[in-house]
């Protein structure tokens, strides 16, 4: 996936922590953490809580889990650049791109594009059009089942 070291959970954890102080690791092992934080994109947006999963070497499975269910503006039956509506697993870079490699922190680049992603979808919300970048996703990329007793735990 990437050239370079992984950087290490527990540096991940350090960081986020640093970064996001109000963020929660909900589990970790020495390749994976599941890590929760508050976001609230600007001073006039909502606050909504995303969740992290992360394996080293893979690429983090993003989802908003408060508000459990995310609005659409009127007429749309689901939300925009998602990998899936129902888990609310939310596409933040184009894998083929290089933007992502095991050997970054979510703190300064997956956390940022999910609050960026946030501001993307509030604007959505109103307007009815996406505003940010994106590539239209096929119904059949696969993602991560969010345990569905684990993404209400919060």
């Amino acid at each position: 996936m990437s050239k370079g070291t992984p950087v290490p959970i527990p540096a991940q954890i350090s960081i986020l922590a640093k970064y996001y102080p109000n963020g929660v690791v909900k589990s970790q092992t020495l390749r994976r953490l599941v890590w929760e934080t508050d976001i609230i994109p600007t001073p006039n947006s909502a606050t909504y809580r995303i969740r992290i999963d992360y394996t080293i070497n893979q690429k983090p499975y993003v989802y908003v889990i408060d508000p459990p269910v995310l609005a659409r503006p009127e007429g749309a039956d689901k939300l925009k650049h998602v990998y899936d509506t129902k888990t609310q697993q939310i596409c933040l870079y184009y894998g083929p791109f290089g933007e992502w490699n095991s050997t970054m922190f979510l703190a300064q680049k997956i956390v940022p594009w999910a609050s960026e992603w946030l501001l993307f979808y509030e604007l959505w919300v109103i307007t009815g059009e996406w505003l940010g970048e994106g590539i239209e996703h096929c119904p059949q990329i696969p993602f991560r089942k969010a345990d569905s007793a684990e993404r209400n735990d919060h």
